[in-house]
């Protein structure tokens, strides 16, 4: 039980972070709004992320997804500062790890790209892009997962 209440505030800790780092990532949807669809933001992003789903050979579903989630920034709000190959990036690193086997990996990110982004620098922007388009996952049914797991372990320790 103690490993679970640790879980669980360790996810309403991530969760916190999330919120305080968002206001460094979010803009108004005011300064996009006008433009949508045509935005040159916008068009540089599927520019940047059609070359990439060449290059690297991800699904076409995965570069579907990816313009979806473009799509729901631009109506919710976007990342701050606008640098459009973070943006394209991380938005093509949700894409992977929802549809293919294995995610982009952020050094071929970073080799698709003319600036280079650290780890902790796309973790941050996805954190925050997530969190724009209302990415939920609950924590009570985190909670039922593990303390369904840990019964089992437990039971099958009594076997």
């Amino acid at each position: 039980k103690q490993v679970l209440r640790t879980s669980i505030k360790n996810l309403r800790d991530a969760k916190q972070k999330i919120q305080r780092t968002l206001s460094k990532f979010t803009q108004p949807l005011s300064k996009y709004a006008q433009n949508f669809p045509s935005s040159p933001l916008r068009c540089e992003v599927i520019s940047w992320l059609y070359k990439a789903q060449a290059s690297l050979q991800v699904s076409r579903s995965t570069l579907f997804i990816s313009l979806c989630t473009l799509d729901k920034l631009l109506f919710k709000g976007f990342p701050s500062p606008i640098e459009f190959e973070l943006v394209a990036g991380t938005i093509l690193l949700i894409a992977t790890k929802f549809n293919e086997v294995y995610p982009v990996t952020i050094k071929k990110l970073n080799l698709l790209s003319q600036k280079k982004f650290s780890l902790e620098y796309y973790s941050e922007a996805e954190g925050a892009m997530l969190y724009n388009i209302d990415f939920t996952v609950e924590l009570d049914v985190i909670y039922e997962e593990l303390l369904g797991h840990e019964m089992r372990n437990a039971s099958d320790n009594r076997d």
